[in-house]
């Protein structure tokens, strides 16, 4: 699937990624909710997530994004013009 990205934390990223999510701890994303998504880098190099990871819809990670906006560290998205430069 592919995502918009609004705030990142430990990486920098760009604005849409392309995440993988399969078996047996498949995530979902309904397009019509802003989710906060927790992503590895698999050993191919690719960007995946599952349910267990403690993903979910944000009204629900709050907890988890207050601790991160006072113990993360934030990151840059870029945009495809940034790139460019």
């Amino acid at each position: 699937m592919t995502l918009a990205v609004e705030r990142a934390w430990k990486a920098t990223t760009s604005e849409r990624i392309a995440v993988s999510t399969g078996a047996p701890c498949a995530y979902s994303v309904s397009s019509d909710e802003v989710h906060l998504l927790f992503i590895q880098v698999t050993p191919s190099g690719e960007l995946a997530t599952a349910r267990c990871l403690g993903n979910g819809v944000l009204a629900s990670r709050q907890t988890a994004l207050t601790w991160l906006h006072h113990n993360g560290k934030r990151m840059t998205v870029t945009s495809a013009q940034d790139r460019r430069r």
